[in-house]
């Protein structure tokens, strides 16, 4: 799913990639250095991304979005 989601943000050359957590330490082998890794998606509190793509299974999704999203409480939209 990660990678998936990954394709996406590399054809869009108005997002950048500045962050990515996983609990796989095969994962951070291959990961590039320009990019924060960490286990544990608290980490990212410094961070404060625009965008964030949950990337787990169903059971750890609203934890991890409820995190984000009072991080980032949603913005009314403009008329």
């Amino acid at each position: 799913m990660g990678n998936i989601r990954h394709g996406c943000i590399s054809r869009c050359p108005k997002l950048e990639l500045i962050a990515i957590c996983d609990s796989s330490p095969d994962f951070y082998i291959h990961a590039k250095s320009d990019i924060l890794f960490c286990k544990d998606y608290k980490e990212l509190l410094g961070v404060r991304p625009d965008v964030v793509f949950v990337c787990t299974p169903n059971l750890f999704m609203s934890e991890i979005v409820c995190f984000f999203s009072i991080l980032r409480p949603t913005r009314s939209r403009p008329n």
